[in-house]
């Protein structure tokens, strides 16, 4: 929740629209897939992938380009947001039971690996400009989303 809360409304400023809902999106996909390949016993369901795909991503952009972001997406301390991280996933392998957190590490890497594959600029100038696949890749997720909740939302209610 802190990471819902402070990073993306920070983050939701910075990069595009399309671009912040495709970090999610695709981190909330990837968390799930690494989850079900690398947990074999259990399967994994839920966006929590995605709200660390945005820790990801505001972690590479700290790192990278903390000199040329706006006063108010800088004002969190790098070193704060990796002990943070580290206190989270510590927290989650050795005192919390039933928290997925393979489903977290497999969002915030392809949150990170998302914005270091992303046209951006060397000093940001395109942060906020996603390109023509980005765009492509934003209309696919969202159809494929919707169209897996309305295939799953007529299963629950027995209309197929």
């Amino acid at each position: 929740m802190i990471v819902l809360g402070v990073l993306a409304y920070l983050l939701e400023k910075t990069i595009a629209q399309i671009r912040f809902v495709n970090v999610t999106l695709v981190g909330s996909l990837f968390g799930v897939l690494s989850s079900n390949i690398l947990m074999l016993n259990e399967g994994s369901v839920g966006a929590s992938g995605g709200t660390y795909s945005l820790f990801g991503a505001y972690i590479f952009l700290k790192y990278k380009y903390e000199e040329y972001l706006p006063g108010s997406i800088n004002s969190i301390p790098v070193n704060r947001l990796v002990l943070l991280l580290l206190f989270e996933f510590y927290a989650e392998i050795f005192w919390l039971e039933l928290v997925d957190y393979i489903n977290h590490l497999g969002g915030f890497i392809s949150g990170f690996m998302y914005m270091f594959l992303a046209r951006v600029g060397p000093r940001l100038e395109f942060v906020d400009q996603p390109t023509l696949f980005e765009k492509g890749l934003f209309a696919t997720l969202v159809s494929g989303y919707a169209l897996g909740l309305s295939y799953f939302l007529l299963l629950y209610y027995g209309v197929i």
